[in-house]
């Protein structure tokens, strides 16, 4: 079994330490310390026996790790994307704001991109009351091209034709939300984002529905072309 840190009233809290009150430093338990300490005075592995001890004395720590992980990552990325004007704030005087729905946010490994990070503004929690909940999903439903699709344009453009897939850097950064929505996507009381973020369900279909504006552009563009 892992032993878990020793406890004294050096590794308490630092905002418990701050208050140095009595009331919340009090540990509760029916268990006789003392007795315990003697009962596990002969237990062959001391340094276990030291850490029960220790955690009835002061408290078994629930192991709930403090604050986002990569807090550095979430603060860069923060940096450049209010830099660029997708995220506004934060404000000095939050007093004047109207309500808003704050969600969690954080960020993850992005695919095989070693060292980089994508961050997820999590508009999908809590379940039952979050914003993607208050989306009728029959407004934004969408399927992507399948496989077979791609195999028939190609067998139908023959040989010599050509095939082309791009990758738009940033994508669902690029699609606006209104300002009358924005305040749905808050990150905490004074910053929130006026870009579509990766989670909210309508962003695919507009990037699809941009998608498929754009190739049509580009199809009328060739026929303008070829004429």
């Amino acid at each position: 079994m892992q032993v878990g840190p020793s406890y004294t009233s050096a590794a308490l809290p630092g905002l418990l330490q701050e208050h140095n009150s009595p009331p919340l430093l009090a540990v509760s338990t029916p268990l006789a310390v003392e007795a315990w300490k003697k009962a596990l005075s002969y237990h062959p592995d001391r340094a276990y026996a030291r850490y029960i001890c220790n955690s009835l004395r002061y408290g078994f720590r629930v192991g709930f790790q403090h604050g986002a992980p990569h807090p550095e990552v979430v603060s860069e990325y923060l940096r450049k994307k209010m830099e660029r004007g997708r995220i506004l704030g934060p404000f000095p005087d939050t007093s004047d704001l109207p309500p808003l729905h704050i969600n969690r946010f954080g960020v993850i490994p992005k695919g095989n991109n070693t060292g980089k990070f994508r961050l997820i503004t999590d508009l999908s929690f809590p379940t039952g009351s979050s914003v993607n909940d208050g989306i009728d999903p029959d407004l934004c439903s969408m399927a992507y091209t399948t496989v077979d699709e791609v195999a028939a344009q190609a067998a139908l453009l023959g040989k010599g034709g050509l095939l082309a897939q791009i990758d738009i850097e940033s994508a669902y950064r690029l699609i606006p939300v209104h300002p009358q929505d924005r305040i749905l996507q808050a990150m905490n009381r004074s910053m929130w984002t006026r870009c579509c973020p990766h989670i909210l369900i309508d962003t695919l279909c507009w990037i699809s529905e941009l998608a498929e504006l754009l190739a049509t552009i580009v199809n009328l563009l060739l026929s303008y072309e070829g004429k």
